[in-house]
């Protein structure tokens, strides 16, 4: 079992994407990284306050193409960041909250082009819905 958020964590969550047939059909067609930005906070059971992780996944055709942990330079990309607090992330996986409604009511934060990510809203709820299984 790996600790959530950690890299084994994305590396699961990245084979697990890959075996989703839901998502496989529903993310045909999505051509860029998505960089999951997590800040620890007070509320989180995950990560402490001021501890932060950048993942970014290489989404590919309803595939996951690999993941890395990026640093400072590599952090820049042409990609998507979602960038939200550790405790917003637990609730969007624990189904207390949707990720479109964290990003419409401001708790997730979207760089990148949000009206493409909008086509893409089912593919979204499914690598949700793979990450709350990720073990």
């Amino acid at each position: 079992m790996s600790r959530i958020f950690s890299e084994e964590w994305f590396k699961s969550f990245c084979e697990m994407i890959n075996m989703d047939r839901r998502y496989n059909s529903d993310g045909k067609g999505w051509m860029w990284d998505v960089d999951f930005l997590i800040r620890g906070d007070e509320r989180s059971t995950a990560m402490k306050s001021g501890l932060n992780v950048r993942a970014r996944l290489k989404l590919r055709d309803g595939r996951c193409n690999g993941v890395e942990i990026v640093h400072g330079e590599e952090a820049k990309g042409d990609g998507y960041v979602i960038e939200g607090k550790a405790s917003t992330w637990e609730g969007v996986m624990e189904g207390k909250m949707t990720i479109i409604n964290a990003i419409l009511k401001g708790d997730l934060a979207v760089t990148g082009n949000v009206r493409k990510l909008t086509e893409y809203v089912l593919a979204a709820n499914d690598l949700v819905r793979i990450a709350g299984m990720v073990k």
